[in-house]
């Protein structure tokens, strides 16, 4: 890999004395491929006259692109999907309130099948104009006949965030997702997989699912979002199975303690809803994101995707599976009635799916609880540990203990990633392997 700049082709090398860190940062924040930022991090960080404490300080002043013009628009744009980059539509929507240097909450909003994003935007208008929330729909450019638990979809979706927080100062904690149908569907994956990016949630007319082929059980990762705020729009006289997933989401939710979880169903209506049933102004009003819980929960199954906040499993064990070929008595399957075998084929996915908890105790000192999780990092803020001091991470009745010290490396890697300027990791600790 060229050098940083010179891969970029946007600054000269400069003498120390006149870099400009800042540049630096967002250049780092722009190159395009996640192995890219990585190489770069490690460079950068590798450079022994830039300190910690100014990489920190840039961090914290990072900004946007550009200021936004004000109103509606739809961008052309270059969006990873699970392995190359797509043209894409994106339809968006800046408040006139909006000022850069002004963090605002965002609110994604995936559309229905065979519709495009600006439609779906319609709805969120008057809302967003009165709260200053940024409005961001990317429409589908591949078949766009309903979801397919694709991982394509969901790297778009992700893409389409990330642009949307490069391009305009967006509060990292008071990010929120809305969809209907197709685009409740893929609400409800993030809010499963990627629960640690949003401050809330509100499916419509779309659910989770259990089905073991091609990554669609997604029902097994339902405790991951045990405190994110949520409210799911659903008519009962739609397609049957739709319902039944939703209800019984909703039944785990609550096993799980969920506290702000509420299910919202029409008994009169099909695949509709009435969007009114929600105050959304005080939803997106109150909502907030903790960007460092002390305590961390991770349900996972897919090869790296185990990162929850400052927890981040890196290998799982072999009996943790996202696909497999489940077994049972022809005569215990008899028995059972059609809920009866959703709910063992829930159960048997369950036993396939890891489990990690970490609960942060003191500075220096943190908790864990892990099934599937063996090996796994933690990343830490200056508050969680003192450099050059023992750090004690409990597993179980085992003690792992090591001495944490500060890290650009971890600092510039993260941002690379996440560039989110309210969780600063200047150290880790790995565990297992």
């Amino acid at each position: 890999m060229l050098p940083l700049l010179a891969s970029l082709a946007i600054l000269p090398i400069a003498p120390l004395a006149q870099r400009d860190v800042a540049a630096d940062l967002a250049a780092l924040v722009d190159l395009p491929r996640a192995e890219d930022r990585r190489e770069a991090a490690l460079e950068l960080a590798a450079d022994e006259e830039v300190s910690l404490e100014d990489w920190l300080a840039a961090c914290r002043a990072f900004s946007p692109r550009g200021e936004g013009t004000r109103g509606q628009r739809i961008e052309e744009v270059s969006l990873w999907a699970d392995g190359e980059f797509e043209s894409t539509p994106v339809a968006i929507r800046v408040p006139e309130s909006y000022r850069s240097g002004t963090p605002a909450p965002l609110l994604m909003v995936f559309h229905w099948t065979g519709g495009r994003g600006e439609q779906s935007l319609g709805a969120w208008h008057d809302v967003a104009e009165e709260l200053g929330m940024l409005l961001c729909a990317p429409s589908e450019t591949g078949p766009n006949d309903g979801y397919r638990f694709s991982r394509r979809e969901l790297s778009v979706a992700l893409s389409a965030l990330r642009w949307m927080r490069r391009e305009f100062d967006v509060d990292e904690n008071r990010i929120f997702a809305t969809g209907v149908s197709r685009g409740g569907h893929l609400t409800w994956e993030l809010a499963l997989r990627h629960t640690d990016l949003l401050a809330g949630a509100a499916p419509m007319i779309g659910g989770p699912y259990f089905n073991i082929r091609a990554g669609r059980a997604n029902m097994r990762y339902l405790e991951n979002m045990v405190r994110l705020p949520f409210h799911d729009l659903q008519g009962a006289q739609d397609q049957a199975g739709l319902v039944w997933n939703v209800r019984y989401a909703f039944e785990r939710l609550e096993e799980f303690g969920a506290q702000d979880a509420h299910y919202h169903e029409f008994p009169d209506l099909g695949h509709s809803f009435e969007i009114d049933v929600v105050d959304w102004r005080a939803f997106f009003a109150e909502k907030r994101r903790d960007p460092r819980p002390d305590h961390v929960l991770r349900r996972f199954a897919r090869p790296g995707e185990g990162r929850a906040f400052w927890v981040e499993v890196l290998e799982q064990g072999e009996k943790v599976l996202e696909e497999f070929e489940p077994t049972i008595r022809r005569s215990k399957l008899e028995r059972l009635d059609q809920a009866g075998q959703r709910r063992w084929m829930i159960e048997e996915t369950d036993k396939r799916t890891g489990r990690i908890s970490v609960r942060f105790v003191r500075p220096g000192q943190v908790e864990v609880r892990a099934k599937g999780a063996e090996r796994f990092r933690l990343l830490l803020t200056e508050d969680m540990f003192e450099p050059g001091k023992t750090f004690e991470v409990k597993v179980g009745s085992r003690r792992k203990k090591s001495k944490v010290s500060l890290s650009k490396e971890t600092l510039l890697a993260e941002f690379a990633e996440r560039f989110d300027r309210t969780f600063l990791p200047v150290g880790e600790v790995i565990v297992g392997g």
